[in-house]
């Protein structure tokens, strides 16, 4: 078999692809001249022409029809062996950059990113925590991992968790001193661990779903706490109600430590989703460390 055959089927289909001999010489970064040569080879080899060339267009002949039915599969399958040959020679390496939640932080990453750095050395992870919305493309994030509802049109995204409730829950030595309330309307009577969120400076305030409806409700706050994983250290002390979403609280472990209050009235909260910009996934780099995560997912 001649050596240079694959090189020159190459050329011949990307002539194809491109209808212009001038097309395929841009995409295949060569010159006009070796790409016609190697065309004109190609049928020399062959002992018939392949396209009628006139000053207007390429026209496939019966020979050029019948050799790109016989052949495009073909040189498809050597070209994805050579990118799988070429991604096991040459790892993804590089920054890739992901903001997230502190909850998703804690829910997704935390988990597996010591195991994701150990399989993949070359690449190096920038986590920002920030719990406001973030536009990933003009911040220039390769993707970000957000509650379903606060993911802008346009966005490619993957469910990471189920959805999930804002939970509200005393330690032991509380519900000992002060008792549980059993109604909404019984919180006057108790303390809650506030929370203020960094970003715009505001309090949490506690909401609570009475028959499908979302309903405000102010109680007392001797505490109130910018850092969510601080309230679960306030809520072991004894301070008061905490607010913890469900999935953390199993995360942690803390059946045995906490009791879980006013349950049948728990904010409801979609799941979290990883998403990213479409054209994002093409980096080598990001694209580890998407699937790296949507591997790791528990949900089906």
């Amino acid at each position: 078999m001649q050596k240079n055959y694959y090189q020159q089927l190459l050329i011949f289909h990307t002539i194809v692809k491109t209808r212009n001999i001038s097309a395929a010489a841009r995409q295949l970064e060569l010159s006009v001249a070796a790409v016609s040569k190697s065309l004109q080879t190609l049928e020399q080899h062959l002992g018939v022409p392949l396209i009628q060339r006139t000053t207007r267009k390429l026209t496939l002949t019966e020979a050029g029809e019948k050799l790109v039915q016989q052949t495009t599969l073909a040189v498809k399958q050597i070209e994805h062996s050579l990118t799988d040959i070429q991604s096991w020679a040459n790892p993804p390496a590089g920054l890739v950059r992901i903001t997230l939640p502190q909850l998703a932080f804690y829910l997704v990453l935390q988990p597996h990113y010591a195991e994701f750095c150990q399989q993949y050395p070359q690449i190096q992870l920038e986590l920002s925590i920030d719990n406001a919305t973030v536009d990933i493309v003009e911040q220039h994030f390769d993707f970000g991992i957000r509650f379903g509802h606060s993911i802008e049109d346009g966005m490619i995204a993957h469910q990471l968790t189920t959805p999930m409730q804002e939970g509200l829950f005393v330690s032991k030595q509380y519900a000992l001193q002060y008792g549980i309330p059993q109604t909404p309307t019984e919180l006057s009577q108790h303390q809650l661990i506030g929370h203020r969120f960094i970003t715009h400076n505001r309090l949490n305030p506690l909401t609570l779903n009475l028959d499908g409806f979302e309903k405000q409700f102010e109680v007392k706050q001797q505490l109130i706490l910018n850092d969510t994983e601080m309230v679960v250290d306030a809520v072991l002390q004894g301070f008061g109600i905490g607010r913890i979403f469900d999935l953390r609280y199993q995360q942690l472990g803390l059946k045995d430590q906490f009791i879980p209050v006013l349950q049948p009235y728990w904010r409801q909260f979609p799941a979290l989703y990883l998403y990213y910009f479409p054209r994002q996934q093409q980096l080598k780099r990001a694209k580890a460390v998407i699937d790296f995560l949507l591997a790791k997912r528990t949900i089906t």
